[in-house]
């Protein structure tokens, strides 16, 4: 379930992006891979709480996206590049941070289970 919420935020922000920049950012699953892997460094690695990591993921990836767009996309824009010229590009971004990040993590899964916070219970049949 909550891989599916997860799918569907990725999935509304693909949609948000197109519908205002135009084009089909591809790095935007990239950047939110980056989140993750933050989350995953300063909860599991650094001992933070997930309080404060999943926060700080957001904040990373949240930063990233926008370093992309004032970076990048705007001074593409303002020269009057095209829509395919802004698609190859986001594919170069995607490529460089998945190969940053391969670079930095490894190839290997990592994984953040979990977080029982106040423990579980069933809502309509549905795990909470």
């Amino acid at each position: 379930m909550a891989a599916g919420a997860a799918y569907a935020l990725v999935a509304l922000g693909f949609g948000l992006i197109f519908r205002v920049c135009g084009f089909f950012n591809l790095a935007h699953g990239a950047v939110y891979t980056v989140g993750a892997y933050t989350a995953y460094e300063l909860v599991r690695v650094f001992g933070c709480s997930p309080w404060i990591g999943i926060p700080g993921a957001i904040l990373t990836a949240a930063s990233l996206g926008a370093l992309i767009e004032i970076g990048i996309y705007k001074p593409m824009r303002r020269c009057g590049a095209s829509s395919l010229s802004l698609l190859i590009c986001s594919l170069g971004i995607m490529v460089a941070i998945q190969n940053g990040i391969s670079l930095s993590f490894g190839n290997d899964t990592k994984r953040l289970r979990s977080i029982d916070v106040y423990g579980s219970m069933t809502i309509c049949g549905a795990h909470v």
